[in-house]
């Protein structure tokens, strides 16, 4: 049974397809590297740093607040 993207606030209670959540946590996680290797390369200069990495962290908060409109939800699950 295929699972359709859906986007909106309905889609806040519902599942998400598989592929979606991976996506999402994989982005939230490739930006994170990127923005560890910015702020730790010496060729890059301090103000460059701190502007690359604000439009970084703009990203990933623009990711976070997506995805519970694709009925993905990255927090972990309490067991």
């Amino acid at each position: 049974m295929e699972t359709k993207t859906q986007f909106g606030l309905g889609s806040i209670a519902k599942h998400s397809p598989k592929w979606l959540v991976p996506a999402f946590a994989g982005s939230i996680i490739v930006i994170g590297v990127a923005s560890f290797l910015i702020t730790g390369d010496p060729a890059i200069s301090d103000p460059v740093k701190v502007r690359v990495n604000h439009y970084l962290t703009g990203l990933t908060m623009l990711i976070s607040g997506l995805a519970p409109l694709f009925g993905v939800d990255l927090k972990p699950k309490k067991q």
